[in-house]
């Protein structure tokens, strides 16, 4: 069997640029296969056209590839020969990006068998060394941090091309080579399968190879790892798959990394799989990935995690069940009424509640700012909704809150003053000074003003009236106007 790197075969093949053996159609002799609800062939099984006929004679017949019949590629999982059948060359290549990289290919000829140093390591994270050699693992040493080190090699294969080799030694630092293509290790563990698994990284991978589990791919560069590293490949290795388990690391960045992978592959053929135990007696713990799973608490917890991956949220939509607390709260207490502003017959037609939007529209110099300004004015006066204003037409705002203490005083917001000369005395119309301070002192705690005067978008608006929700607790957002 071949040990994943150094793969050579028994027959003549020709190849094509990305890697694959190319197999004319007649030389498959096909055991069996999954259809679509069209009746379509779409995962078939064969025997082997390299490695069949040299098997012992009771194995010759079984069936150990896999091909999607879609893409035309195919995978034996007994010897690791990777070939395309030779009427679906020219389609694949449709679907190949047009641009055409200028990559390098890094060289091989440094690359060990696993020494001692790696395999210690190996074991000591619960990994076989025959599980990482078949993976294609190797030895090497390379330059990391100015300084040549022993390392695992982590080999990058499409077919039998190695586009590119990971470094990484036992105390975790990392390099990869310069200049050539990156793409996700053991990307083709997903032809011919169903479903594949989406590891953090290589060593979580390998701890689930450990366990069995043949279809496992890992990102290329942990959570930081960027998408486009799957474009090559979403036609030809991930179209055909049912189920894609998100099995990243239970931190924010992993979180995140699930959060786009969702996203780019679509939440709804996706699970996510947390590494965390619930157990009956109602103790439960949890680990940071695959292998750390496996090394504290062994290969049955990390198969009950996988078998319970739970179904990728959609984002943007609920079901009922996202409501059905609040539904049955309304079942029994009814819907409550929203808030009041003290308008008589306006409070019949028009309450409001945490959560809308309310447009107000109208004719010019029809009174819409004052309406709105009263309207904000009377929720945080009765029911202590504090707002936050954004008002560019009233700026300076100075101005925009003598006119509110206006409103609330029911008088001009000026000195009280007598005018002895033409005999008019104000002090009915003005606001003693004591008054004045409680005006503006209540303004201070309840009215907040957003004062954006560049680079204005709905997006900082927004941004600014989240923070002042979250330090002085806002309940409103008036936007005048909102063009």
């Amino acid at each position: 069997m071949a040990d994943g790197y150094n793969f050579i075969p028994q027959k003549h093949w020709e190849q094509t640029p990305t890697g694959y053996y190319i197999v004319p159609a007649d030389q498959l002799d096909i055991k069996r296969s999954r259809t679509d609800e069209n009746g379509t062939a779409t995962i078939v099984r064969c025997t082997c056209p390299d490695c069949s006929d040299s098997r012992k004679q009771a194995h010759q017949n079984e069936p150990c590839v896999r091909i999607d019949m879609n893409t035309g590629l195919g995978k034996c999982y007994n010897c690791g020969f990777h070939f395309i059948i030779s009427t679906k060359v020219k389609a694949y290549g449709k679907h190949q990006p047009v641009k055409k990289e200028n990559w390098k290919l890094p060289r091989t000829d440094h690359l060990k068998r696993l020494d001692a140093v790696a395999i210690d390591y190996l074991l000591k994270r619960g990994i076989q060394p025959q599980t990482a050699m078949k993976a294609g693992v190797c030895s090497a040493r390379y330059i990391i941090g100015g300084t040549e080190r022993d390392c695992l090699a982590f080999i990058f294969r499409e077919g039998t091309k190695v586009v590119n080799i990971q470094y990484k030694t036992t105390d975790k630092l990392f390099a990869m080579e310069t200049g050539c293509e990156i793409i996700p290790w053991n990307i083709d563990a997903c032809i011919g399968q169903e479903s594949i698994i989406i590891t953090e990284g290589m060593m979580d991978a390998l701890a689930l190879m450990e366990l069995g589990y043949d279809n496992v791919i890992s990102v290329s560069n942990g959570a930081d790892t960027e998408l486009r590293t799957f474009n090559r490949f979403r036609y030809s290795h991930f179209d055909g798959l049912k189920t894609i388990y998100l099995a990243g690391d239970m931190d924010e960045a992993g979180e995140q990394l699930r959060t786009r992978l969702a996203e780019y592959f679509g939440e709804a053929r996706c699970r996510i799989v947390e590494w965390r135990i619930e157990q009956e007696d109602g103790e439960s713990f949890a680990e940071k990935d695959a292998n750390d799973m496996l090394m504290a608490h062994g290969a049955d917890a990390v198969m009950q995690c996988i078998n319970h991956a739970q179904p990728c949220p959609i984002t943007g939509v609920e079901t009922v069940a996202n409501y059905r607390e609040r539904l049955f709260d309304i079942w029994q207490n009814g819907i409550q009424p929203g808030k009041k502003v003290g308008w008589g017959e306006f409070d019949d037609l028009v309450q409001f509640e945490p959560g809308r939007s309310t447009i107000i529209v109208g004719e010019p110099n029809t009174g819409k700012s004052t309406f709105a300004d009263d309207l904000v004015l009377n929720l945080a006066l009765l029911h202590n909704w504090k707002a936050a204003i954004y008002s560019p037409e009233m700026f300076p705002p100075e101005r925009h809150i003598a006119r509110l203490a206006t409103t609330i005083a029911g008088r001009q917001f000026r000195k009280e003053k007598v005018t002895t000369q033409r005999g008019v005395d104000y002090r009915q119309t003005a606001i003693p000074q004591p008054m004045a301070e409680r005006i503006v002192d209540w303004l201070q705690e309840n009215i907040f003003f957003v004062t954006e005067e560049k680079g204005r978008t709905i997006h900082k608006l927004l941004h600014r009236a989240e923070q002042l929700q979250q330090r002085y607790g806002i309940q409103q957002l008036l936007l005048d106007p909102f063009n």
